[in-house]
């Protein structure tokens, strides 16, 4: 998988998870797993264009391994959508930067 399609996954994964907890707070027994789902979907649903203009945001910055100004963007940007959706995320760099 290259980085973009991981850092798709990332946002995406993220992105579901906070909606599946929201959803699963206080909600108990076999129906939370379907409740947890439609309230995933419905999230989705209703945030579509803010999902794809944020999502192309982060495709605009340049994404090549040799430009350590660009990935640091791309860090930085992932860092602050993953804390909009309530994720305690940090940057970790390399001893070789």
């Amino acid at each position: 998988m290259t980085l973009r399609g991981t850092v798709r996954a990332a946002l995406c994964a993220a992105a579901c998870a906070a909606a599946l907890s929201a959803a699963w707070g206080g909600v108990a027994g076999a129906q939370a797993p379907a409740r947890g789902a439609a309230a995933a979907r419905a999230w989705r649903a209703a945030h579509d264009h803010e999902v794809l203009r944020e999502f192309a945001a982060l495709l605009a910055i340049p994404n090549l391994a040799s430009d350590s100004v660009g990935i640091r963007r791309n860090a930085a940007a992932l860092v602050a959508a993953l804390g909009r959706r309530g994720v305690a995320a940090r940057l970790l760099e390399s001893p070789a930067g």
